[in-house]
């Protein structure tokens, strides 16, 4: 079992509290860095604990949703039909009817890059092999990273995860690696911090290990320059 930690950073006048969760995922991604700022009273440090484990675990328990989900797709139809069949197409296409509400897209590529397959709704990427999640999922085949956050619906404010695994498939009857690419809208993700959207002493943000932000409540005013995020 791998063990993996979320940092809660609580803010408060005169510095920082820092605390550590540890997750354990038999298959994990990157690190998840969440930075829960509060301004708060010495009363209140025990309800911020207490919402700081809520928050943890519940980021936990999504987290390994997804992963099943993505483990679930490569065993079930990417390890289990050749990728030139018809039954592997019908396969992928039921997984993205079946999970639309949380799948915007999959899409398989060889591993030097090359598209195999992917669902309708997928943009192929023709520089995929230079992109983060394939290169992330290239370098740790017993991972499953979980990349940037994007727009895809603007229309509808929608936006994903790029999520990757290093996987296995068949074509023409030989075993051959590639990696596995999924677009996961990140509404379940954003539910869970936006509890905090609207209150001014209170909010939390994702970032992965490298620090990039994979969602913040005011990612809008910080992209437009109204608002700046303390380092």
């Amino acid at each position: 079992m791998k063990n993996k930690k979320i940092s809660i950073r609580i803010n408060f006048s005169g510095g920082y509290v820092c605390f550590h969760c540890s997750l354990h995922h038999q298959l994990y991604s990157s690190v998840f860095l969440l930075i829960f700022q509060h301004i708060f009273r010495k009363d209140a440090i025990e309800k911020i604990g207490k919402q700081r484990d809520f928050l943890a675990q519940s980021l936990e328990t999504q987290i390994e949703n997804i992963n099943v989900l993505i483990n679930r797709i490569y065993y079930q139809n990417i390890k289990k039909y050749d990728v030139d069949s018809a039954r592997f197409a019908e396969e992928m296409e039921q997984q993205i009817f079946l999970e639309e509400k949380c799948l915007y897209g999959l899409a398989l590529y060889d591993i030097d890059g090359e598209s195999i397959w992917h669902s309708g709704t997928f943009a192929e990427q023709e520089d995929a092999k230079e992109m983060a999640w394939f290169l992330q999922a290239k370098e740790n085949i017993e991972t499953i990273s979980y990349g940037r956050r994007r727009l895809v619906r603007p229309q509808e404010d929608s936006y994903v995860f790029e999520i990757s695994r290093y996987v296995e498939y068949i074509k023409d009857g030989n075993m051959r690696s590639g990696i596995l690419l999924m677009e996961y809208y990140t509404d379940s993700v954003d539910e869970i911090l936006s509890h905090y959207r609207n209150q001014k002493s209170a909010y939390c943000y994702l970032l992965d290990d490298q620090k990039n932000m994979l969602y913040h409540p005011f990612d809008k005013e910080i992209a437009s320059g109204l608002y700046k995020e303390r380092p």
